[in-house]
């Protein structure tokens, strides 16, 4: 009886938990259909507290993470998505594309506003690793390569304007 008893429990509660990532979910995809990216980070944040497992919630937290005046905390949160996903799907060149932008987003976030005492190594550090990613992406899918060696040409650019500062 008592066993019966804890597993109703354990089905009530994940039962519970299935609702409220689902409505956390809804809410950031609607929040993000309108334009209210703070609003979509925040109720995809908790439903991946909810269900970390969750490749979809991890792509609405990316897209509303990738925006116009985003924190940097964003762009990092936008990384750390994209490697759990890349985790799970390393031949995902979406992904790859996406976790350039981010990589390139957060270095020039850090050398623009000079965050931290190591700026210029961190922020070429980030730009290196959004050359790997567009790379990588155009390994997996050639038909991105006209697209993403524009965006290459342009972060070697930002390289070089680092190591001349």
């Amino acid at each position: 009886m008592k066993k019966v008893f804890l597993l109703i429990l354990l089905f009530i509660v994940s039962f519970a938990k299935a609702q409220d990532f689902n409505a956390y979910y809804s809410t950031a995809q609607k929040a993000l259909e309108s334009g209210m990216y703070r609003k979509a980070y925040d109720n995809a944040t908790k439903a991946i507290e909810l269900n970390v497992s969750s490749s979809e919630a991890r792509w609405m937290r990316v897209k509303s993470s990738l925006t116009a005046n985003a924190p940097v905390e964003y762009f990092k949160t936008a990384i750390l998505d994209l490697n759990t996903i890349l985790s799970n799907n390393p031949n995902d060149a979406t992904a790859f594309k996406y976790l350039a932008l981010a990589e390139k987003e957060l270095a020039s976030s850090i050398f623009r506003y000079k965050t931290g005492n190591d700026y210029l190594t961190n922020s070429e550090v980030h730009y290196n690793n959004a050359i790997s990613a567009c790379e990588n992406a155009i390994k997996i899918d050639p038909f991105l390569k006209e697209e993403l060696q524009y965006s290459i040409k342009e972060i070697k650019r930002e390289i070089v304007r680092i190591k001349e500062s």
